[in-house]
């Protein structure tokens, strides 16, 4: 499979670096299809023997943790400064503005992610200058581009370039051809052009500019590329070459918008004129190996500095916010990079208390094992990327749709044992049968229409057939039939109506009843069924019966307490003379019962 080229942006000034010459990127899998839980086991087949992996399974959120690697790095704290990646993974950061407003033209180097920073060049040959943009080449030399100079009202459209990782610097063009400018922002497409947009001279610019030279000669591609004029934007070069702009603001308006070019800058669509997230300048862009943006930070439309984390999974159609608060204090114009290792890492930029020098780390790989396994709890169809890297640079590629999870068919519930249990206590369920239970977890409970579900506690998933739990049942749960509710990880669920029975600490007794007979073809209004453990929340039956009769059934029963019960009895023209007896059936269908207790007569 083709390897593909990777993109890098801070402050809105982006870069793509080239991979290794002979590297090409493949994986296999011993699974990509399934039903979830779905295991899968994943072996790199990378050529050039790599040393480090990044892999993305396509379930990731990107909502975990930033980390703090620096707090005080080597160099002067800044922002509107620039930063590369070089092929090895060593971090290049060079110009920007320290807190007194001198631009800066020192170059630093880190070989440790950030960790520790070593000054390569302390005066690089070109002037001092804020908000240039840089690119890496595909030789992996580096590409300086405008800015705004030190000490001058103006700004510079100059081209300077170093091929020995920063350590000197040479002038390619003294003035290219487009006007000089700064807070603009520059991408490298993958057959190896800079592009330039943007950016500030006495105005905000909205042209589009091309070099096929490394930045020693330029053509126009647009002047006016349809997209407001705007500076301190960012851009992203997508997999498929195709290049997307968002944010910025023109000193008046500050955008939310998102644009994509498809044909290297010359022509522009609006992909979104209102993107979600809150309208901001100075902020950073990344494209992840994954093929999903992030965007961060900046200053928003109230002069107010963010630090909240945004991520486009469809080329910048929609968006969705991953974090609120990324841990690294508010702030606009940071520089940001993708490192070797998948890793986004986020330096300096201005905050209220001025410039800073701290360096912040994110990881949002699924894993950075050779050979990893994952599982898939959910369905979907996902795309899987891995980036390797090793001394002599990295490379990435993604499959698209690698993986099909479906859905688990949903769960039968069949049977609960015991299948009943007496208010006021704790029934442990030895066996609840049914099929498609989760290994990945479920949910049980007891549900009565109108009232408050019984919640199982001490949830065990034995198998796909069978679930042990304990049901705590309360003094006041309604008596009588419940369903049993099994409920997957997933969200897929079974019921089992009328399941399980609620009964009541005793049985009902009846003691006696008012009045004792009544004539046959009459309806007999009785005032008094005395007795205990009559339920009022679910109305018992009340009836007369005898061997070989059908039972008389009450009608207009009222529980007065748990004492008293009053009703009336239909007794029909032909029913036998003689005794009857007068029992009581709960709702949970426990009864008492006293025998010959009532007389019918003629």
């Amino acid at each position: 499979m083709r390897s593909k080229l990777l993109l890098i942006t801070l402050i809105g000034i982006s870069f793509l670096i080239a991979g290794v010459a002979g590297m090409t990127v493949d994986f296999s899998a011993n699974h990509t299809s399934g039903t979830a839980p779905l295991p899968v086991r994943f072996t790199d087949k990378t050529t050039s023997s790599p040393t480090g992996w990044a892999w993305y399974f396509g379930d990731e959120n990107y909502t975990g943790a930033w980390t703090l690697v620096d707090a005080s790095a080597g160099w002067q704290a800044r922002s509107l400064h620039s930063i590369v990646v070089l092929k090895d993974g060593s971090i290049l950061l060079m110009a920007g503005t320290n807190g007194t407003n001198v631009r800066l033209n020192d170059t630093w180097r880190s070989t440790d992610r950030g960790a520790t920073w070593t000054e390569v060049n302390a005066s690089s040959g070109w002037a001092g200058r804020s908000a240039p943009a840089s690119v890496v080449l595909k030789d992996g030399s580096v590409v300086l581009m405008g800015g705004y100079w030190l000490n001058e009202v103006g700004s510079k459209n100059d081209v300077w370039r170093s091929a020995d990782k920063g350590a000197t610097w040479r002038l390619v063009n003294a003035s290219a051809g487009w006007s000089t400018r700064y807070g603009h922002n520059s991408v490298l497409l993958p057959d190896g052009s800079i592009v330039l947009t943007g950016g500030w001279h006495s105005d905000a610019m909205n042209d589009t500019w091309r070099s096929t030279d490394k930045g020693a000669t330029w053509t126009e591609m647009n002047a006016s590329s349809g997209w407001p004029v705007r500076s301190l934007h960012s851009s992203v070069v997508l997999k498929d070459g195709s290049i997307l702009l968002m944010g910025g603001d023109d000193g008046t308006t500050v955008y939310n918008d998102t644009w994509r070019s498809t044909d290297k800058g010359a022509t522009w669509t609006l992909v979104n004129a209102s993107s979600g997230w809150p309208a901001r300048m100075g902020q950073s862009s990344v494209l992840m190996p994954d093929g999903s943006i992030v965007l961060m930070g900046g200053q928003d439309d109230t002069y107010s500095y963010v630090n909240d984390v945004w991520r486009s999974t469809d080329n910048g159609v929609t968006w969705t916010r991953v974090n609120a608060g990324a841990g690294w204090s508010a702030r606009r114009y940071p520089g940001c990079v993708l490192m070797p290792d998948g890793s986004i890492l986020l330096t300096g930029g201005r905050g209220d208390s001025g410039p800073m020098n701290d360096t912040w780390r994110f990881m949002p790989a699924g894993s950075v094992a050779r050979n990893p396994s994952h599982t898939y709890t959910r369905p979907g169809h996902y795309s899987v990327a891995l980036q390797v890297y090793n001394t002599g640079g990295y490379n990435s590629t993604m499959k698209t749709g690698f993986i099909t999870v479906r859905a688990p068919p949903p769960p039968v519930v069949t049977s609960i044992t015991p299948n009943n249990g007496r208010r006021s206590t704790t029934v442990t369920v030895t066996n609840l049968t049914g099929t498609g239970f989760s290994a990945a977890g479920a949910t049980v409970q007891l549900t009565k229409t109108g009232r408050i579900p019984i919640n199982a506690t001490n949830v065990v998933v034995v198998s796909s057939a069978k679930i042990t739990c304990r049901l705590q049942i309360g003094p006041a749960k309604a008596i009588g039939l419940w369903n049993v509710n099994v409920t997957n990880a997933d969200g897929q669920s079974a019921t089992k109506a009328d399941a399980f029975t609620v009964k009541s600490a005793t049985a009902p007794t009846v003691t006696s009843i008012l009045p004792e007979s009544g004539k046959r073809g009459t309806t007999v209004t009785i005032t008094n069924l005395s007795g205990t453990g009559f339920v009022r929340t679910d109305k018992p039956t009340v009836q007369l019966t005898r061997a070989g009769q059908t039972a008389i059934n009450a009608t207009n029963v009222v529980v007065v307490r748990s004492t008293r019960i009053t009703c009336r009895f239909p007794i029909g023209a032909t029913k036998p003379l003689g005794l009857w007896n007068v029992k009581v059936t709960n709702a949970d269908k426990q009864s008492g019962m006293n025998t010959s207790a009532f007389t019918v007569t003629a």
